[in-house]
């Protein structure tokens, strides 16, 4: 996807959700990138790995592990619909409704508009690709509740079955 400022999340709350099916069949598999994550502050990925979610960004200088959910959390070989939600300065990652705080006192800014947009693919074309398929990606301006994902995820979960 194309450079957007619509992505410049820096401090404020949002919620990306995604639907997804992980054949788990290596680890770091990108399901999101966010911005120049190589040079430039705020680029952010979202991975599968090792049957969790892990959330890294970019500083300018270094990577930073923002944080990963319990292992076990994500199945593979199922649909899920995995929520990355900023609130405040709290990070939460929902998988099928139920939430995992990865992050408190949270206040890097994320996101930036330097660079492209992949889903599937981190910011290195060829390195760390998603293995499996992504059925849906929605991104609010906003922190969804766990409420509200949860919603999201009985409302939707037989579309993918």
């Amino acid at each position: 996807l194309p450079a957007t400022s619509v992505l410049d999340f820096g401090t404020n709350d949002f919620t990306i959700e995604i639907w997804m099916y992980w054949d788990a069949s290596s680890s770091f598999d990108t399901i999101l990138s966010i911005g120049d994550y190589n040079n430039t502050a705020g680029g952010f990925n979202i991975y599968a790995n090792s049957q969790r979610v892990t959330c890294y960004r970019h500083n300018g200088v270094n990577d930073q592990l923002i944080g990963n959910t319990g292992s076990g959390t994500l199945l593979p070989l199922q649909w899920s619909q995995v929520s990355f939600v900023k609130s405040g300065t709290n990070v939460i990652v929902d998988i099928n409704g139920t939430s995992s705080t990865i992050a408190t006192s949270y206040s890097d800014t994320l996101g930036n508009s330097t660079g492209q947009q992949r889903i599937g693919a981190n910011f290195a074309v060829g390195v760390f690709a998603f293995n499996g398929s992504i059925g849906k990606v929605t991104i609010w301006d906003k922190a969804l509740s766990n409420d509200e994902s949860l919603h999201n995820y009985e409302t939707q979960k037989s579309r993918y079955a």
